[in-house]
């Protein structure tokens, strides 16, 4: 019996940018403390009046180390943002990706029923830790039914509509289609011949044009019996969609719950201090005085 695989095969990989890890917060941050604490002490008169050229290096020393804490929180702030736009835009390449190889490979094994097996798929985890398929495959069998040239024409219909009843069919599809179109005319051409064989002398005698008649009604009730054939792969085609359909919008609901978490847990981070605030508390007026 020969196997012939009908498959889709297009591999998505990406690399998310690095996102600060709280180490490297913390360090910039205590390199920033330990920088003041080496200032020297600015002398005060016995008034309580700072020195008029004390106050300016003091002043300019304040300025620059407001402008250091702030470019540092910026670029922090920058850099996960930037990480977690590119974090979403892998994980929605990645659910598309698993919605067409699904799609591709059930509308292959629903109509191609018993000649086909049930689809296979290769996996990628994704930044969010879950599994996308980004490969499947069917396999078709395209083998002649033994001694029954009728079942075999029926077979090969069959699994012409599976191949060519995608969206896009591939490489592969075309060819498996392409067999099975080779298998039907063979069929064909067995059951004219068992015909005529039964028909004997008489069927000999039978005027030509009686003959091409009987050809023509046969065709013309293999086309009708092809478009009905044809009509029922429709209607399973899009009842298939219409199930990949809803799955594929429980999964946005899914990814969308994960963002709304993900940016609560932001928020978080921002509250308790793991990221520095762009403007503290105090530094305004502490400028102005």
């Amino acid at each position: 019996m020969m196997i012939t695989q009908v498959s889709s095969s297009i591999t998505l990989s990406s690399s998310a940018a690095k996102r600060p890890d709280a180490d490297s917060v913390s360090s910039s941050l205590s390199s920033q403390k330990n920088q003041a604490l080496d200032k020297p002490v600015t002398p005060h008169s016995i008034s309580g009046v700072p020195e008029s050229g004390a106050s300016e290096s003091s002043t300019a020393a304040s300025g620059a180390e407001s402008v250091n804490q702030v470019q540092g929180s910026a670029a922090v702030t920058n850099e996960s943002t930037e990480a977690d736009l590119q974090i979403e835009a892998e994980i929605k390449a990645l659910a598309e990706r698993d919605r067409e190889v699904r799609t591709h490979e059930q509308i292959h094994a629903s109509i191609g029923g018993k000649h086909a097996s049930s689809p296979s798929y290769s996996y990628e985890r994704g930044p969010d830790g879950q599994q996308y398929a980004v490969e499947g495959e069917v396999r078709i069998d395209t083998s002649p039914v033994a001694d029954d040239p009728q079942a075999t024409l029926e077979k090969a219909e069959v699994i012409m509509r599976a191949a060519l009843s995608v969206a896009e069919p591939s490489t592969a599809d075309r060819q498996v289609a392409a067999d099975a179109r080779a298998m039907a005319a063979e069929a064909r051409a067995e059951i004219l011949r068992i015909e005529s064989n039964e028909q004997g002398t008489e069927a000999a005698k039978e005027p030509d044009d009686e003959a091409v008649s009987e050809v023509e009604q046969e065709k013309a009730q293999q086309d009708e019996d092809m478009a009905d054939a044809l009509n029922e792969a429709q209607q399973q085609q899009n009842e298939v969609q219409t199930s990949v359909a809803e799955q594929f919008q429980a999964f946005n609901e899914r990814l969308n719950d994960i963002n709304m978490a993900m940016r609560r847990m932001n928020s978080v981070l921002v509250e308790t201090g793991a990221f520095s605030k762009l403007f503290p508390e105090g530094s305004v007026i502490d400028k102005s005085v």
